[in-house]
């Protein structure tokens, strides 16, 4: 099934959550890599949003072999930062240790705000956490929602979606006053929004790629369409 086919089910009225997934299997797959390789990091969705994190760390206490299991404390964009990074450091020749070590410092050092059309998505997935008490308000208001140590919190509350744009690229705006950034722009469904963000971001990163993604449908699930984000992490770390 396609993202899009999967966001117009969603549309529709269907509410399928993903399974986490077991133990067994990243045994499976931390055995396999650990035949090719001698060592292996494996960074999993945050760990206060699924029981991923505890199910890798299960596995990786079965094998035999080293085995880095790294909390992202985030997701989407978050992971392939931390991805991206596990990379390079392993073409290097960083040791698995020191490796695990410095995605852990980059972890908590990804920000990301994000606006969304619909809480209830959040709030029947059970994701809602601290913006529980504004289910009740959400026509009154339009939270901005952010990840503090890998949980759901709200960041403030405005009026209309067009001030959450604003106020989200003000944060932004404020993170790159402080030391340089690197941003990506994230997206459910507004490809037209994402690209308008985008340029506008690029306006104040003159030089800089910044990158637009869309949520699949597991994140997808869990937040509905219409989510709009940027996220970012300091250039220089």
């Amino acid at each position: 099934m396609t993202t899009e086919s999967f966001t117009a089910r969603l549309k529709q009225g269907a509410f399928p959550l993903p399974p986490i997934q077991p133990a067994g299997q990243f045994v499976r797959v931390f055995s396999s890599l650990l035949e090719r390789h001698r060592g292996v990091v494996c960074i999993v969705l945050s760990g206060a949003l699924s029981g991923t994190l505890q199910a890798a760390r299960t596995a990786a206490a079965q094998v035999e072999g080293p085995v880095a299991v790294v909390d992202s404390l985030f997701s989407s964009y978050g992971i392939e930062v931390l991805a991206v990074e596990a990379a390079r450091m392993a073409g290097e020749g960083v040791s698995l240790e020191d490796c695990a070590r410095r995605l852990n410092e980059l972890a908590r050092m990804i920000r990301a705000y994000f606006v969304v059309d619909d809480l209830n998505y959040l709030h029947r997935s059970g994701r809602l956490g601290a913006a529980q008490a504004l289910v009740g308000s959400m026509l009154q208001v339009k939270p901005i929602l952010t990840l503090e140590d890998g949980r759901l919190a709200v960041a403030e509350k405005v009026r209309t979606r067009r001030r959450a744009v604003d106020r989200i690229v003000e944060r932004v705006e404020e993170a790159l006053r402080a030391a340089p950034q690197r941003v990506c722009v994230i997206h459910a469904d507004r490809a037209e929004d994402a690209e308008a963000l985008r340029r506008r971001v690029q306006a104040i990163l003159p030089g800089q790629d910044v990158p637009v993604r869309e949520l699949g449908p597991v994140l997808g699930a869990h937040v509905g369409p219409g989510v709009l984000a940027l996220l970012h992490y300091p250039a220089n770390w």
